[in-house]
């Protein structure tokens, strides 16, 4: 059963990430010799979305888009005390992620658009991890890389790869 649910897991990710690093599901680093490194990040509790964004930095949408638009639908239908409550937000904080809430949109836009209520995830975590990536100074190729190779964890949006574009939320 367990070995079905790797497989199973595999399977999801792989459009995700070309030639998903099936030794790290088998748990057997011979099997990973030959694959490309997969990196992995948590998310940043607090985000970014005061620096202006490069006009020419590619984007890409969330593989599980639809999944976060039903998570939001649920979370609109809560007061920010009852967020404050479930999440352990202060009032502030809770207020804040209601109208985020109310603000997203399935339909990201960016600069480009002339709508910026989303921005490439690598740009818009704001945590340590992400100020040592630096990921504003990174070039096209590193950028590139980085889609290949890096994957970033998500309460709402699952997984992430770095250019996805991501609104602002908490969860």
């Amino acid at each position: 059963q367990q070995q079905a649910m790797l497989l199973r897991d595999r399977t999801a990710l792989s459009h995700l990430v070309p030639a998903a690093p099936f030794c790290l599901l088998t748990f057997s680093p011979l099997s990973c010799l030959a694959l490309p490194m997969l990196l992995l990040l948590s998310p940043a509790k607090s985000l970014n979305y005061d620096i202006p964004v490069p006009a020419h930095l590619p984007h890409t949408l969330p593989a599980f888009s639809g999944d976060s638009a039903t998570l939001i639908a649920l979370l609109r239908g809560h007061s920010p005390q009852t967020l404050a409550a479930l999440m352990k937000l202060s009032d502030p904080l809770a207020a804040l992620n209601v109208a985020r809430y109310a603000a997203w949109r399935p339909e990201a836009g960016t600069a480009a658009t002339g709508t910026s209520n989303a921005r490439q995830a690598l740009l818009a975590f704001n945590g340590g991890v992400y100020a040592a990536l630096d990921a504003h100074t990174l070039s096209h190729a590193d950028l590139q890389w980085a889609q290949q190779h890096l994957m970033i964890l998500s309460g709402l949006y699952g997984v992430l790869r770095p250019l996805d574009l991501v609104q602002p939320h908490r969860l």
